[in-house]
């Protein structure tokens, strides 16, 4: 199985006509503004923190520990609250990209600003869970989630994969702080896992991903046509710029690339969609029988599109990172329900059957409840995954909610 880093799949990607400086190229994004569509906020707020200066202070918010660090976060989240009015601004109204037509080489600079403006988000959720502002914190974490919800549909499976990063930063803030939540808080947060679950639209993102390499197969073909070994080794401060453009959430998104020819993406596209279509109890079973077959797509003709310097995305790879998703909403949904069950009761449930019906509790990876263990200290809750996906907790790593000041 092939797995290609994002990185390396955008930078090659690049147009080899002049590209407008990556700084520059947000205003592009946005063109005719309407006043009514969501997206054109989030972009609004990307342009706001789409300097230099604000990524050294996030990345200092990032490193520093001590007292110092709250002062640190409490003055960026001062100075940069017309982003969170504008995000706020967008998750009021519907969101749709705003060009219309994009292609295989079309440049996403508002994705990595993006993602900037969730760890902004999650840096005023700590500043909130520090000055005791439980029920604030978590409506600003519940807000990252819905955030990711409604980026993830916009376009193609980049945007989708970037979102699902997003969120992953979202869901490792929430698992931090598990112990802290109030039952108005922990209600909060159920909500938003029930909004993201109940919108994912990943088919129609695999279909605008063909559809997009489709629009492009003239201007991939124009690009064969002189293609050199020099071009590959070739590097400019733009394709550089623009390499980092779509690599936004490269590192923790969870996805498979690989290259593929029109026809095979297409069937790659179809074998995906037609496997979403299927009960979600179904998914594990197709991928742990044969990985290869949903996960990545190798070929001969793929070397057409790999020669002329274009990579795409893998279809089937994004129905794991789907599988996941689903699982960690799921999991958030279920841990916010013994929170609220514990602050109610003063004391946890006995099993998961106090708290949530069949439907709720049931892990379609594994065909039988999420796994829901009590310790003397803290409990978990997780699902054992397959042998594909391994255990997925709330957060990559295992997540241990504390529960002896409840008791």
């Amino acid at each position: 199985m092939r797995w290609v880093a994002l990185a390396l799949f955008v930078a090659a990607g690049c147009a080899k006509a002049p590209a407008p400086r990556y700084r520059d190229s947000l205003a592009t994004v946005v063109t005719h503004p309407t006043g009514k569509n969501g997206y054109e906020d989030f972009v609004r707020a990307a342009k706001l923190t789409n300097s230099p200066a604000f990524r050294r202070r996030l990345q200092l918010c990032a490193t520093t520990t001590g007292p110092q660090a709250n002062t640190l976060r409490r003055a960026l989240v001062s100075d940069y609250g017309a982003v969170f009015k504008d995000i706020q601004d967008g998750l009021s109204k519907p969101v749709m990209y705003t060009i219309a037509k994009p292609t295989a080489m079309t440049l996403f600079p508002e994705l990595s600003e993006f993602k900037a403006i969730a760890k902004l988000m999650i840096v005023k959720a700590e500043v909130e869970f520090a000055e005791g502002q439980q029920d604030a914190a978590a409506s600003t974490l519940a807000q990252v989630l819905d955030f990711a919800r409604v980026v993830r549909p916009t376009n193609g499976v980049v945007h989708y994969l970037v979102a699902i990063s997003m969120e992953s930063l979202g869901c490792s803030a929430v698992a931090n702080h598990l112990g802290e939540l109030s039952v108005r808080g922990a209600k909060s947060l159920e909500a938003a896992a029930d909004r993201s679950l109940h919108e994912s639209g990943l088919q129609s993102v695999i279909e605008t991903e063909f559809t997009m390499l489709d629009r492009s197969l003239a201007a991939i073909a124009d690009r064969m046509r002189g293609f050199t070994p020099q071009d590959r080794a070739r590097s400019t401060e733009e394709e550089d710029l623009a390499a980092k453009s779509w690599g936004a959430g490269a590192s923790s998104a969870q996805g498979g690339f690989s290259t593929v020819s029109r026809q095979k993406y297409r069937e790659a596209a179809d074998a995906a969609e037609s496997l979403l279509s299927r009960p979600e109890s179904e998914w594990s079973a197709a991928i742990g029988s044969s990985p290869t077959e949903y996960l990545d797509v190798n070929s001969a003709e793929s070397m057409a599109i790999d020669k002329a310097g274009l990579s795409v995305p893998s279809a089937g790879g994004t129905v794991l990172v789907e599988l996941k998703h689903r699982a960690r909403m799921r999991i958030l949904r279920l841990i916010c329900r013994v929170i609220v069950y514990r602050g109610e009761h003063k004391k946890l449930p006995p099993a998961l059957a106090s708290v949530a019906d069949g439907p709720t509790r049931f892990d379609p990876i594994t065909g039988r409840d999420f796994r829901y263990e009590v310790f003397p200290d803290h409990f978990e809750l997780y699902t054992g995954g397959t042998g594909v996906t391994g255990r997925i907790d709330l957060a990559n790593r295992k997540v241990k909610v504390a529960i002896k000041a409840a008791q």
